[in-house]
């Protein structure tokens, strides 16, 4: 068990979505991607073909081609598009340590831990954060943060998150002396409660 919780990483979990697994006993398969393996990535990425076509450099029409079989896809778009799966997977993975050490720290189990994820629900707000996520890959932090909270919740955690409001953070920081970094913005999510529903209009 990891940090002494007792609880495996998303990795000991094996989902098959398949009938039946293939035993290879001849050499390995060459390290390239098909368009399935293409097309399942990008929609895991939340990235749209428009923006996917914008960051590989090509027409949606050939992005097409790749996702369809009709054309090989190019060595750098599969290396590409591996390297943005590996950062989502990395940002829950920070996520699951970070929430896994204070709960091993605290004595509690993961069914006592809250997780606050912040989001950015602003390009520019995002992006000037994390420039990584500018422009089209934008959604690929939202769909980080997505991948952080099924991890998390499949652990049994509780997990809430929060929309990052600028105007009542800078408020916030001045409050309480505080200066504006990573830290701060996690505190600042942690105490926002979430607003009660409003009363339906009657007629």
């Amino acid at each position: 068990s990891r940090n002494g919780i007792g609880l495996g990483r998303r990795f000991r979990r094996t989902i098959s979505t398949c009938p039946r697994a293939k035993i290879f006993t001849g050499s390995p398969r060459a390290n390239n991607m098909n368009g399935a393996e293409l097309n399942t990535l990008r929609r895991s990425l939340w990235l749209s073909r428009a923006d996917a076509a914008t960051i590989f450099g090509v027409n949606e029409r050939t992005l097409r081609y790749w996702e369809s079989g009709d054309w090989a896809v190019p060595d750098d778009v599969r290396d590409l598009v591996r390297k943005l799966d590996a950062t989502l997977n990395a940002m829950a993975d920070a996520a699951w340590d970070h929430y896994g050490n204070l709960a091993h720290l605290a004595g509690r189990d993961w069914r006592q831990v809250e997780a606050v994820l912040l989001r950015y629900t602003s390009a520019a707000d995002l992006a000037a954060v994390h420039p990584e996520f500018s422009g089209p890959l934008a959604d690929c932090h939202a769909a980080g943060i997505d991948r952080t909270r099924q991890l998390l919740e499949a652990e049994g955690a509780r997990v809430r998150i929060v929309g990052f409001r600028p105007d009542a953070y800078a408020a916030w920081i001045a409050e309480h002396g505080m200066a504006d970094d990573s830290a701060s913005r996690a505190a600042w999510a942690a105490s926002v409660e979430d607003a009660p529903p409003r009363a339906k209009k009657t007629t």
